[in-house]
Parts: structure tokens; sequence; C-alpha cells
């Protein structure tokens, strides 16, 4: 009996993980006569990116089992989150040490984050203050 799974991949390094096992897990289950990913194995990617980046040579699963949530809609910049954030004090105060400045944030978050995990951080904070 297969038990549930969830599998999480966080950001674009992790998201090429998970899309590497989930391809693996599903060559594996073809081999011993399983044709569909059961669906108790969910798969999970969270990423600064607007839409999920492409690779020519590791296709994004057409699953149902497969999710992926872009932290940033489109045509939002990282001075717009910032603004929104430090429209309360308190958020202003927690983030004032940490969170990079936004006159020198040269990302296109919508392409994602560029490997810098504060702006992936700051934007995180941001969704979960209005989802």
């Amino acid at each position: 009996m297969l038990k549930p799974f969830l599998f999480v991949g966080v950001g674009g390094s992790g998201g090429d993980t998970l899309r590497y096992l989930h391809k693996d897990l599903s060559e594996r289950l073809r081999r011993v006569g399983i044709a569909e990913m059961p669906s108790g194995w969910q798969f999970l990617q969270i990423d600064s990116r607007t839409s999920q980046e492409h690779h020519d040579d590791l296709p994004i699963p057409e699953s149902p089992n497969y999710t992926y949530v872009g932290m940033v809609k489109r045509d939002v910049g990282y001075r717009t989150v910032v603004r929104l954030l430090e429209n309360n004090d308190q958020n202003r105060m927690a983030l004032a040490s940490w969170r990079p400045d936004p006159e020198k944030v040269k990302v296109p978050i919508e392409e994602g984050a560029g490997q810098y995990r504060a702006i992936g951080r700051v934007l995180t904070i941001a969704r979960l203050q209005y989802v």
C-alpha cells in the first residue's frame, strides 16, 4: 500500500529537483505496471516567478498531482511589493534590518528572485498578508 506524500520544491532549483523526482518516480512506477502517479502523491513548486520556468531537457509534468504557485503577479515590481508591506509600521520595523533596498534591486521579480533569498522571503511575506 502506498502512503500519501507531499513533495515541495522551493525556488528554481527546488522546482528542477521536483521535476526530476516526478520523472524518476513516474518511470519507476511504469516499470512495475503502474501507469499513473498515485493521487496521494502531490508535488508543489513555490517560486517567485510569475510562471513556471521551462527547460527543454526537463518538461513540466502534465499531471493533476503537480501544482505551481508563483509568488508575484505579472507586472509587479519589487519596489511595489516593498511599498505595500511598508504601509504598516510593524512591517516596516520588522523588515528594516534585512530586506534588500528597493533602489538596489535590479532583478525583474516576475522572472525570479535571481538567487537572492531575501527577495524571495519578502515576496513570501507579502503574499501571506494578502492571500
